[in-house]
């Protein structure tokens, strides 16, 4: 029975109130017509009001009740309490409203001024809430273009009052995509195909400054060592294997991986077995010069060997999905997507990239040597802390030695260094350092005893306070004018009679003697290699009326004396003698200093074997010289301190004094006199 809303509306005499049928059509599957269960008309309502089809739109979850059947049948239900029913029975089946129960857009028709589905009501107007729609429901979801492409003209002749996508669900189907490509893979060997050992001494500062001889005298007691490049098992493994790496390129599939695999297990089984760490003997010329002070670098260096090793591989993937198909387009259904991850296919080997590296340094350590400084040496220790072993400094040990732990940096290396981070590291790279006398002077004095040493030395004969003493002074002897007669003095002072003779004057012979166990110092029995005389140039008489001689030869002339000009001689002089044809001037009797130069032994410790990673072996000793100046000390033999030169040389000879010691005991004084006149008797008077 066809029923048209507009004649019934106004045979009942309803003008204000929107009365309709329960009329549905649902959604075919695909492109099936949909059912309608009774025809009606849906258009503009006599007597004013309007209308309208209106959507809800929710997401839906296909199981269970969606939030769009939830949210359209709650809202009805403020109405009509059997709605469910309703839509059961206006469908004509169960099946249409499962269907809409499962729906994600449900569309109806509408009153004008309230926001629900309009059945028969017997004119009763309803006042509800206001539920959300949209007055064109052409902007809907797709699925109202498949309605519509389904229905015909079902919309516009106003059979429908209800729709429910749940009736009209899209097509899925599964889809699949292979992906093919070709990717490069690399694996690197690297190790140390060789290493080699590298002594390096150091110079000062200073050595820039010193003259040409001077830096070839340092070149006779330093050099430059190295060892021979000795392989390692890696590099021994590499030239065993080398016709094996090239055969990689073009193999393919197993035979490249079964190679392949076999190569990096060798590779790392021989760098596995460790560094090598080569010996080198410390050269005669490296132990002299370290014995005399400075500072040694040791590096390890070594040759790096890379094989690179490339293949290419073929992969491929497959990717899995399913879709709804949605106005003849594909819309992928989120979280079905497979990814069966890219597999290989094939490999193939590429030519391999061999690298062999110049020798480059891997560790670095340092080893000092100091003597007569052994303050110095200790704060060395300080500053090192761990990083310093074998310290021998000591306030007993004149002869100081350490070395360092090994670095893996050149720029760790502090010693010798004058960017060094404190300020004793900075004092190790110059001169100064080594040069040091503060730590020999307490252990060693200048003595005159006769009694030692014996060993054909003329200290023997050192009287020192024994014997006729002139006005109760001492030092030296001789046979001195007393009164009118001469006598065997042991004075300071002299007066001999100027008759050009030469009278012969003794000086008590003094050298060095170690005071303090333990310090590696070793003096000889007859100590002296230099002995050096030097004259007051204001002593009169001066020129030709006065001479020197020693061992019966002139060494100084009184002019020589004037010109301030000294003597020196090797070995051990005590007798001087003196003749004068004038009587010295009243007041200005010659007055001469003497000391004696000595060059002691020192005992140093140096290792025989060190290699670059720390190493140091065979420590044995070593010798080096102090040079000591022993001044000639008048009325006394307590023992007085030395000058001391720690590191004597060719480039730091014995020179004679070169200023007279005018400090009280230091000089002999000799007066010359008339004959026969007694002590006053001056020339002239």
């Amino acid at each position: 029975m066809k029923i048209n809303f507009k004649d019934k509306f106004k045979k009942k005499g309803f003008k204000t109130s929107l009365v309709l049928c329960a009329l549905f059509a649902a959604f075919a599957v695909s492109n099936q017509k949909a059912e309608a269960a009774t025809d009606g008309t849906g258009g503009v309502v006599s007597g004013g009001g309007y209308v309208y089809w209106a959507e809800n739109r929710d997401s839906a979850n296909f199981s269970g009740y969606s939030p769009a059947w939830n949210t359209w049948s709650n809202h009805q239900r403020q109405l009509y309490a059997s709605v469910d029913s309703r839509v059961a029975s206006a469908g004509g089946s169960n099946k249409f409203l499962n269907e809409c129960r499962e729906s994600e857009y449900i569309w109806w028709l509408r009153a004008a001024n309230n926001g629900f589905w309009a059945i028969y009501t017997d004119g009763a107007t309803q006042s509800v809430p206001w539920l959300p729609w949209q007055s064109d429901p052409r902007r809907g979801d797709s699925r109202w273009n498949d309605y519509m492409n389904s229905q015909g003209n079902s919309w516009n002749s106003g059979r429908v009052n209800i729709i429910c996508s749940g009736n009209f669900k899209p097509k899925e189907e599964n889809r699949s995509k292979v992906e093919t490509r070709t990717t490069s893979e690399k694996t690197t060997l690297n190790g140390s195909y060789s290493t080699s050992t590298v002594v390096n001494p150091r110079s000062t500062e200073e050595f820039l400054n010193y003259t040409p001889a001077q830096q070839a005298e340092w070149w006779t007691m330093h050099e430059i060592q190295n060892t021979p490049e000795v392989k390692t098992a890696y590099g021994e493994w590499y030239d065993k294997n080398i016709s094996k790496i090239k055969s990689l390129n073009g193999k393919t599939g197993d035979d490249f991986k079964n190679l392949k695999a076999e190569l990096e297990n060798g590779a790392k089984a021989a760098i596995a077995k460790g560094q090598l760490h080569p010996d080198i003997t410390l050269s005669t010329k490296n132990r002299k010069g370290f014995a005399k002070g400075g500072v040694i670098d040791v590096i390890e260096r070594t040759r790096n060997q890379s094989v690179e090793i490339s293949n290419s591989k073929d992969q491929r993937r497959t990717q899995t999905w399913r879709v709804k198909i949605i106005n003849g387009k594909d819309v992928e259904i989120p979280g079905t997507r497979k990814d069966s991850g890219w597999v290989e296919t094939g490999v193939k080997g590429q030519a391999p990239n061999v690298v062999l590296s110049s020798p480059v340094g891997r560790s670095f350590w340092q080893m000092i040597h100091a003597k007569c400084n052994n303050l110095g040496m200790k704060n060395v220790s300080n500053d090192l802390g761990s990083q310093g072993i074998d310290a021998t400094a000591s306030d007993s040990s004149v002869s100081d030695t350490m070395r360092t732990k090994p670095y893996s940096s050149q720029l760790d290396l502090q010693l010798g260094n004058v960017a060094g981070k404190t300020p004793t590291f900075k004092s190790t790279a110059y001169d100064g350092f080594y040069n040091q006398t503060s730590g020999c002077l307490p252990v060693i004095d200048c003595i005159s005893n006769p009694t030692d040493p014996k060993n054909g030395s003329d200290s023997a004969n050192n009287v020192q306070d024994s014997g006729d003493k002139r006005n109760y002074t001492y030092g030296a002897q001789s046979n001195a004018v007393v009164g009118s007669d001469t006598k065997l003095l042991s004075s300071d002072a002299f007066t001999f009679f100027r008759d050009n003779d030469t009278h012969n004057i003794r000086v008590d012979l003094w050298y060095p003697k170690v005071n303090t166990a333990n310090t590696g110092i070793t003096v000889d029995p007859k100590p002296t290699l230099f002995t050096r005389l030097f004259f007051d140039k204001n002593g009169t008489p001066a020129k030709d009326l006065v001479s020197v001689t020693a061992n019966k030869k002139q060494i100084l002339t009184g002019a020589d004396i004037t010109n301030g000009k000294g003597y020196m001689t090797n070995g051990e002089l005590t007798n001087i003698g003196m003749a004068s044809q004038w009587a010295s001037d009243e007041g200005k009797p010659h007055r001469f200093n003497v000391d004696w130069v000595s060059e002691p032994t020192v005992t140093n410790t140096v290792y025989t074997n060190v290699n670059g990673n720390g190493g140091a072996s065979g420590a044995t000793t070593d010798t080096s010289k102090i040079r000591v100046y022993c001044p000639m000390t008048l009325n006394s033999k307590t023992p007085s301190k030395p000058s001391i030169d720690p590191n004597p040389s060719s480039s730091s000879p014995v020179t004679g004094i070169t200023e007279f010691n005018n400090a009280a005991n230091k000089s002999v004084a000799v007066d010359f006199v008339r004959a026969g006149s007694g002590l006053n008797q001056r020339e002239g008077k």
